[in-house]
C-alpha cells in the first residue's frame, strides 16, 4: 500500500481524530442528534462543516477536502493532477472505513441506528434524515418494517418522490384526503429555511408508517401488491417507485417479471400524451421469464448495446423502444414477436395494418434508418438520441425538433 495512504483513526467516545504524517488532521465530534462535524482546529486557518447522517457523501468528499486543504496540483515531473481528481481518489479509499466510524459513533449515541442506517444504504444506496431521529424507536411496527422488508427502505428513502412529481393516481381523489394531506404537510415542513424541526420528522414518520399504499394506485395496498412487497426481488432501486402507477394484476416475485413491468409503467406514465404511442400493461403483466428475456435480447441484439439483460436500463430502453413502433396495443402475439414487429417498423418495413398510427407512419416512411441509428449510438450521444427520438414519433401539430 502507498505510504501517502496509510491514515490513523484514533477513536474517541464522541468522535475520532484522523491523521497522517503527509496530510493536516481532521477532527470528527458527533452531536446528540446524530450530526457530525468535521474541522482542522490546529490550523491556522481552520475549516468546519456540519453534516447529517443522510449526507454521507458530502461528509466524505468534506474530509477528502480538508485533508488536502495544501494540496499543490503541480507534481515534480511537471504534470498537474486536478484537486478533485485526488479527493475523489481519497475518498473512494476512506469510504469505508470512515462508514465504521460514522456506524460506532451511532451506535453510542442510539443503539440500533447503525443497523437502520446500514438496512437503508444496502437497499436505496442513501440514508434519508428519518433514519437518524430518535422518536423513530418510539414507533416499533415502521421500525420492524424497516428492518424486515427490503421494500419499506426503498420507499422510506424516497419519501420526497412518491408524493412528488408526476403526482400519483390517486391525489385528487377526494377518499385518499388524508394521505395527501400528510404529503402536502411533509413537503411544506421540508420547504422552511433551517434545520428540519420536530414537526418534519413526526410527518415524515407518519407517511412513512403507509409505505404500502403509497406504492399503490390506489392509495390502498392489495393482496398482490402485498405478496410483492413481502418477497421483494431486490436489486431494482428508484425504478420500483414506479408500481405507484400500476395495478399488478398477480404476485411478481422475479426480478426481471416486475423489471418489465416498471419499464412499461414508466414509458406510459413519462411519455407527453401528444406522442400517443403508449406500451399495453396487460401483454407485461402476464409475461414469464422466459420470454422477457428473449425479447430483451432480441432488442439489445438488434441495437447493438453492450447492456445486459438483467440491467434496469435495458428494459427502460426495450420499452421505449416498443412504444415507439406504435404496435402496443394493435400487435397480437407475445412479447417476443412484438420486439420482431417494433425492429421491422423502425427499419421501415412495417405494414400499414401493423397498428402504427397514420401520422408517425408517415414520419417513419421519410426517416425509416434515423431510428436505428439513434438507438446504436444513444449510449455515447445521448442528447441526439433524445432529439431523433422525439422527431421520429412527435405528431405533426409539434414542431419538430433542428
Amino acid at each position: 500500500m502507498d505510504p501517502q495512504h496509510a491514515f490513523v483513526f484514533e477513536e474517541r467516545p464522541t468522535g475520532f481524530t484522523l491523521s497522517s504524517p503527509f496530510y493536516p488532521s481532521v477532527y470528527v465530534e458527533i452531536a446528540d442528534n446524530g450530526q457530525l462535524t468535521v474541522d482542522t482546529r490546529p490550523r491556522p486557518r481552520p475549516r468546519s462543516g456540519v453534516f447529517g447522517a443522510h449526507q454521507y457523501k458530502w461528509f466524505v468528499e468534506a474530509v477528502a477536502s480538508y485533508l488536502l486543504c495544501d494540496y499543490d496540483e503541480r507534481r515534480p515531473d511537471g504534470r498537474i493532477v486536478p484537486m478533485w481528481v485526488k479527493r475523489n481518489d481519497l475518498a473512494r479509499r476512506l469510504s469505508r472505513r470512515l462508514a465504521a466510524q460514522r456506524n460506532r459513533l451511532l451506535d453510542l449515541r442510539r443503539p440500533g441506528t447503525a443497523a437502520i442506517v446500514r438496512r437503508f444504504m444496502a437497499h436505496a444506496r442513501q440514508v434519508p434524515a428519518l433514519a437518524t431521529w430518535p422518536g423513530l424507536f418510539d414507533r416499533p411496527y415502521l421500525l420492524q418494517d424497516l428492518l424486515t422488508f427490503p421494500a419499506a427502505a426503498l420507499a422510506v428513502a424516497h419519501l420526497d418522490l412518491l408524493q412528488g412529481y408526476p403526482p400519483p393516481p390517486w391525489w385528487d381523489d377526494p377518499t385518499c384526503a388524508d394521505l395527501r394531506r400528510l404529503a402536502e404537510a411533509l413537503t411544506a415542513s421540508e420547504a422552511k429555511l433551517g434545520p428540519l424541526g420536530e414537526d418534519y420528522y413526526c410527518t415524515a414518520a407518519d407517511l412513512a408508517a403507509r409505505w404500502r399504499d403509497l406504492l399503490s394506485p390506489t392509495s390502498r395496498a392489495y393482496r398482490a401488491l402485498h405478496v410483492t412487497l413481502t418477497h421483494w426481488p431486490g436489486n431494482i432501486g428508484g425504478f420500483a417507485l414506479h408500481l405507484r402507477f400500476v395495478k399488478l394484476a398477480r404476485p411478481v416475485t422475479r426480478r426481471r417479471e416486475l423489471l418489465a413491468i416498471l419499464a412499461a409503467a414508466y414509458v406510459n406514465t413519462s411519455r407527453p400524451a401528444a406522442f400517443g404511442a403508449t406500451l399495453a400493461l396487460d401483454r407485461v403483466m402476464h409475461a414469464d421469464d422466459g420470454e422477457i428475456v428473449r425479447a430483451v435480447t432480441r432488442f439489445l441484439r438488434h441495437t447493438g448495446h453492450a447492456f445486459s439483460v438483467n440491467k434496469v436500463s435495458s428494459f427502460a430502453y426495450w420499452a421505449t423502444f416498443l412504444a415507439d413502433s406504435g404496435l402496443g396495443h394493435a400487435h397480437r402475439g407475445n412479447l417476443v414477436t412484438l420486439t420482431e414487429a417494433a425492429i421491422a417498423v423502425h427499419r421501415g418495413r412495417g405494414t400499414p395494418g401493423s397498428g402504427l398510427p397514420d401520422h408517425l407512419a408517415v414520419r417513419h416512411r421519410r426517416c425509416r434508418y434515423r431510428t436505428t441509428r439513434a438507438y446504436v449510438s444513444c449510449r455515447r450521444w445521448g442528447r441526439s438520441w433524445r432529439r431523433e427520438r422525439t422527431w421520429v414519433t412527435a405528431s405533426p401539430a409539434m414542431p419538430r425538433a433542428p
